[in-house]
């Protein structure tokens, strides 16, 4: 069963405990973590809340909201003087979570990821009749040579070559998941907004949030069934240390690290399921390899 430490800039596994998995995953398919069809109940407590400022997801079927949502947040971009259009490029949404990279201003940055999300993306929960769908993102193969993972085979290959290995075992896992801009904003739309699942809303948030000065990490996880696996964002301060979680279009706050993911997870899944071990990265590609890995999966 596997977390991930940093090992001379490259990743290793090690053995940790989790709660037993309920059979083996293949790696014939691609691994794709996506929520339950729920959001989970739209709540907004103290507690679950990073700060009160950001405002409730708009109805997914009141597309006069949304447009208005939508242009108030753009005003927002131009208010503090960034060229922006309608809908913002990932460069200008860069610009702007780069005007909150200070210590004062970036708590600030949640309540706005919260804002452009809801404004311009909706979870696929909230389509008719796409309430279960798996969005098809990017796929990639991650490589595991001696508990590192490489991101191509020639890196494991190297490092085999470099140990002096002339016969070293190279496993692969597929992933699938957002890992661009094209993927987030090559979806669907559903009145005016694109359509994303858990690792859309994953990419962008450590997108926009790495800009406002977070340090970026990606959690994936499945439940204690090896189902309903979910992508998620972990964020700290690297002034005050601080963590912070988001989960689809919402961030968390008032816990730690394992605290704020079961939020996270609970949210996502209605508090429906039970969640596994969360295994936690540098990429989502990542994260899901450690997932699979950690819940049993088997290699061919």
């Amino acid at each position: 069963m596997s977390t991930l430490t940093a090992v001379n800039g490259t990743q290793q596994i090690q053995q940790t405990s989790r709660p037993a998995a309920q059979g083996p995953r293949s790696v014939g398919a691609f691994v794709s973590q996506k929520a339950d069809k729920t959001l989970g109940p739209q709540v907004g407590t103290a507690e679950m809340r990073p700060v009160g400022d950001a405002k409730p997801a708009p109805d997914a079927t009141d597309k006069k909201e949304i447009a208005q949502r939508q242009a108030e947040f753009v005003k927002g971009m131009k208010d503090a003087g960034i060229k922006a259009s309608n809908p913002p490029t990932p460069d200008q949404l860069k610009q702007y979570f780069k005007t909150f990279n200070s210590d004062d201003k970036r708590e600030k940055a949640l309540d706005e990821y919260e804002n452009y999300t809801n404004a311009f993306h909706t979870h696929t929960a909230e389509v008719k009749g796409q309430e279960t769908k798996d969005i098809k993102y990017s796929k990639e193969t991650t490589y595991i040579y001696e508990g590192k993972l490489y991101d191509s085979k020639k890196g494991a290959l190297d490092a085999a070559k470099a140990a002096g290995d002339k016969s070293p075992t190279i496993n692969g896992v597929n992933t699938a998941d957002a890992s661009s801009w094209k993927d987030v904003n090559g979806k669907g739309d559903h009145n005016g907004r694109k359509i994303q699942d858990c690792e859309g809303f994953a990419y962008m948030s450590g997108e926009l949030l790495g800009a406002a000065g977070y340090n970026v990490q990606q959690s994936s996880n499945a439940d204690t069934s090896n189902n309903n696996g979910h992508a998620m964002t972990v964020l700290t301060d690297p002034k005050s240390g601080k963590t912070y979680v988001t989960s689809n279009n919402k961030a968390f706050k008032g816990g730690n690290q394992q605290e704020l993911l079961e939020k996270g997870y609970d949210y996502a899944t209605g508090g429906k399921h039970t969640p596994g071990r969360f295994y936690v990265s540098d990429t989502q590609a990542h994260a899901q390899t450690l997932d699979y890995i950690g819940s049993g999966g088997t290699f061919n």
